[in-house]
């Protein structure tokens, strides 16, 4: 009867620290590229819930100022190692908060063109490896590659900045 509850502790806690792990890379990719954000860390549980922010929004680029000042320029990112269902949690918190979009960033390599296609109808784009975007979705608008990410999507709302 234990055998179940340890294992099943056990998956969870290397999920989590891959997640953990995951949002720190792209922490990292920010700060070396030294490009202003706002993450859970940075802005506290008070912000979220002031502003209606569930826990899915990992980062707010350039700021909670920007957010705070119109949330249409500002790019609201959420990381997940593997989507599975959890995308739909993604949706709702849009939903819930009144988000115009969110940026899911993941390394999940098993999607489907269907799922493509729901995250769309819900204004999320999916940002994925650059081989999964150029050989499985190359003409999904709501699908990115992690070059085009970070050195065209990104800048364009920093470009909001001045």
């Amino acid at each position: 009867p234990y055998i179940y509850p340890l294992t099943l502790s056990t998956t969870n806690s290397r999920r989590s620290r891959s997640g953990k792990t995951f949002e720190t890379l792209i922490r990292i990719i920010f700060e070396s590229r030294k490009i202003p954000f706002g993450d859970q860390k940075s802005l506290g549980k008070n912000f979220y819930a002031k502003n209606n922010l569930g826990k899915i929004v990992d980062m707010i680029v350039p700021s909670s100022e920007a957010y705070l000042k119109n949330r249409r320029e500002t790019l609201i990112i959420t990381m997940k190692t593997s989507l599975r269902e959890r995308w739909a949690e993604v949706a709702e918190e849009l939903e819930r908060t009144s988000i115009p979009n969110i940026h899911l960033l993941t390394v999940d390599e098993n999607l489907s063109d269907n799922l493509i296609e729901l995250m769309r109808n819900h204004n999320i784009t999916l940002v994925v490896y650059d081989e999964i975007k150029n050989t499985k979705f190359p003409k999904q608008s709501n699908v990115l590659g992690y070059t085009v990410f970070f050195e065209k999507e990104v800048p364009h709302y920093l470009a909001y900045l001045s």
